[in-house]
């Protein structure tokens, strides 16, 4: 037995070195790379698993799935960020045209047309589920105590009448007076400081608040609600502190306007009369 093995192999060796039997080897080899890639490809398409024991396993649906969702992910956040870009870009060219409104109404029509504007659009751009309804208002002091709408979108006309917050309770309201954003995913949750306000008609579970600031001074708050829970993500919380970045010379503007047209004389007028003494 023995010396028929050792046979063997003296006959695999010789053979070995002979050039042609390694073509034919390579031949086979690579014939046997490309049957297994076809049959692989064939049966992705199939949508069938495809297997080598001990060697490779393809699941395509799953592949596929997961490809599809990584794409819609990327395609979603692209969109979103390009409405993104848009939106801050022409609100950023509509601070420029209030700078230069020679009329309270010119400036009142503007910041209608911005609101009007702007609050859809910031729906629009942090809206992922097209059955989640959101609300987003700009919330301003009605008193010490106190916040009231002074613009929002998806509210009801008795709602934006006549709602007020208190700066106590209510998210918006610490938010008004500590500065700090307000974000959660479910408002339900125990330990919440959220206050459900006790008129309200809808459950809303997802809010963002942010405060809207002109420099250190705190001039109102923008908010975003969903009925979802897990409506936005902490880079859509970020986004809206952008908007409320951009919102905040309109604000600002509009609520102080008339304090700002009495200041800006009398220091035209102090540097007239600078002038004329020099």
């Amino acid at each position: 037995m023995d010396k028929l093995i050792e046979q063997i192999g003296k006959a695999i060796t010789a053979a070995a070195a002979q050039p042609w039997v390694m073509t034919i080897l390579g031949i086979f080899l690579i014939g046997f790379i490309i049957c297994i890639g076809v049959m692989t490809v064939w049966k992705v398409r199939q949508g069938a698993e495809f297997s080598i024991p001990g060697l490779l396993v393809v699941q395509p649906n799953e592949l596929i799935g997961q490809l599809r969702e990584e794409n819609t992910k990327l395609s979603t956040e692209s969109k979103q960020k390009t409405l993104l870009i848009k939106l801050l870009q022409q609100m950023s060219v509509e601070i420029a045209k209030a700078m230069t409104c020679r009329t309270n109404q010119e400036f009142s029509e503007l910041c209608k047309a911005v609101y009007q504007y702007a609050l859809p659009g910031i729906g629009i751009v942090l809206t992922k589920q097209q059955a989640n309804n959101h609300r987003i208002a700009v919330f301003i002091p009605d008193s010490d105590a106190e916040l009231k709408i002074h613009v929002a979108v998806n509210f009801s006309p008795d709602g934006m009448k006549h709602l007020r917050l208190s700066t106590v309770d209510s998210a918006a309201g610490k938010v008004y007076r500590t500065g700090v954003p307000y974000f959660c995913g479910d408002v339900t949750t125990e330990g919440n400081s959220f206050t459900a306000h006790p008129k309200a008609s809808k459950q809303y579970l997802s809010l963002i608040c942010v405060p809207i600031k002109m420099g250190e001074e705190i001039v109102g708050v923008l908010s975003i609600d969903g009925e979802e829970k897990n409506s936005f993500s902490n880079e859509e919380a970020e986004y809206l502190r952008y908007f409320a970045n951009t919102l905040a010379p309109f604000l600002y503007l509009e609520l102080y306007r008339g304090e700002i047209e009495r200041i800006l004389p009398n220091r035209a007028e102090k540097q007239e009369g600078t002038s004329d003494i020099a």
